[in-house]
Formats: C-alpha cells, sequence, structure tokens
C-alpha cells in the first residue's frame, strides 16, 4: 500500500511505501499544518508532509483510491474522491433502517449533475443477511461505486458525522432514531424520511429537511436542494446545534433512551 503524494514537500510525484498491505491493521494520523499542507503518520511514525495524498486501500466492497483534501475552516480532513460534495448515512443493514433507501437515492441523484460521494457505515447483521445482500448486489449492478463508499461498521459515528457535508437517513420501524439526534447535536445538515417518530425528533421537520416517506425521487430532489445552498444550510444547522443542545441535554438523552429501552423490553 503506496501514499501517492501529489506535492511532496521533498519531491513532487513521490509515491511513499506505507510499509502495509490492505488487510494490515493500523492507526494513520494527519496532522493540518496552517498552511494547509498535512503532515501524515503510520503507527505514530511520521512518513511525509504533503499538499494532497491518495491512499490506495479498499473500501469494504472494492479497491478504491482515497484522497486527502482539506475542506472548510480548521483542523477538519476528509477522506474523499475529489473535491465532492461529502454526505454519509450511518445505520446496520436491517429493517429498522431502510438503507435501500439510500442506495434507490443515490442512484437518483447522481442524473442530477451534483458531483458528491456517499460514505455508507454499517454492519451486516447475521439474522438480516437478505438486507445487507440486496443492498450489495443494488449497488454492484447499478454502477455506484464512483458514487458510494461502503466502510462498515464504525466505533467512531461523532468523527465520521463531522466531517459531512450533509447526512442522510431512511428510518424504518426503529423505536428512535438515534444517529438522527447524533447529526443534530453534531450542527449537521439532515435529510430524513417524515415518518410519525421523525417528525417528532426534529419537531415537524424544524430541525431537519422531511421528505415523503417512500418516495425516493422525493430523498433525492431534498438532497440535491440542500447541497445547492449548502452555504444557507450550514448556518441554519449551526442554530440548530445550540437548540437541540439544550433541548436534548446529554442527561435527558441518556434517561430517555433507558425509559425507552425498558418500555421495549418489558
Amino acid at each position: 500500500m503506496n501514499l501517492d503524494a501529489g506535492d511532496n514537500k521533498s519531491k513532487s510525484g513521490e509515491s511513499v511505501p506505507l510499509g502495509r498491505k490492505l488487510g494490515d491493521t493500523f492507526q494513520l494520523a494527519l496532522l493540518w499544518n496552517a498552511d494547509e499542507t498535512v503532515v501524515v503518520y503510520v503507527d505514530g511514525e511520521k512518513i511525509c508532509e504533503v499538499a494532497n495524498a491518495t491512499i490506495r486501500a479498499t473500501d469494504g466492497w472494492g479497491n478504491k483510491s482515497f484522497r486527502f483534501a482539506y475542506k472548510g475552516s480548521g483542523n477538519k480532513a476528509s477522506i474523499i474522491d475529489d473535491l465532492r460534495y461529502l454526505i454519509g448515512t450511518i445505520g446496520d443493514f436491517t429493517p429498522q433502517r431502510n438503507m435501500m433507501s439510500v442506495f434507490k437515492m443515490i442512484k437518483k441523484l447522481r442524473r442530477t449533475g451534483r458531483n458528491f460521494t456517499c460514505v455508507v457505515a454499517g454492519g451486516q447483521v447475521d439474522e438480516y443477511d437478505e438486507n445487507y445482500n440486496e443492498c450489495k448486489y443494488y449497488y454492484i449492478l447499478q454502477g455506484l461505486d464512483n458514487y458510494i463508499n461502503y466502510i462498515g461498521r464504525r466505533e467512531d459515528d461523532a468523527n465520521l458525522l463531522s466531517q459531512l457535508d450533509l447526512f442522510v437517513y431512511n428510518s424504518g420501524r426503529e423505536p428512535i432514531a438515534i444517529p438522527i439526534l447524533e447529526a443534530m447535536l453534531s450542527g449537521i445538515n439532515i435529510v430524513v424520511n417524515d415518518c410519525e417518530m421523525i417528525r417528532e425528533i426534529t419537531l415537524n421537520g424544524k430541525y431537519a429537511v422531511l421528505y415523503k416517506n417512500g418516495d425516493d425521487l422525493d430523498f433525492a430532489m431534498k438532497t440535491r436542494d440542500v447541497l445547492l445552498d449548502l452555504e444557507d444550510y450550514k448556518l441554519i444547522s449551526q442554530v440548530v446545534k445550540e437548540e437541540t443542545r439544550q433541548i436534548f441535554s446529554i442527561e435527558k438523552h441518556i434517561c430517555g433512551l433507558k425509559h425507552i429501552y425498558e418500555t421495549i423490553n418489558n
């Protein structure tokens, strides 16, 4: 596995060996400098300093090339194919979270001319293999590899959310959409279906853009509209962040979830 440096400090165009192969587990750390260059560390060892870079690795469903690009202000890095809008969704492949709706929306969104990558974070659940396989086959048959990066289940949802321009979601039969709460509390733009539970936690759409439940075209159009006016929506999302942090404080959030799960279990 190499890091292809487009603007290496010592030698432009140099390919730097990382000493790792596909399938290896290692720590990759990026330190952004004030001049927007980035220092790359692997397992604590400084590898190089670059303005942009490509790491050739796997996305879980096929080999991909990802580029590290500086987005926005502050120490905020995104792993993307190029300078595209970065949208994403989180959730295991289960009936409670309708991931297929997101995949169908992506197919329709690509026809609008929007330049984007969608990161899908979620795991395969043994008892719901058909949900996972259905999405995987749809991804392959519809040629969505240039638009979707599947990264599997993650333990750092907050870090992933912080890198997104837009969070998209479809809630099925789950009692509460925790990823939506996390996205609102993180100040991320959200497009989500208008089921009863979602309407309740978003205050009837005040804190998210709602699309018609089961309407993949409306899902794509609402997503496109947010991307077209992203700067204004970003300002709105920061207001949502402050208001929702007052409404859904950590203590209230935890107590509420405990009550919900106790009710379900009983």
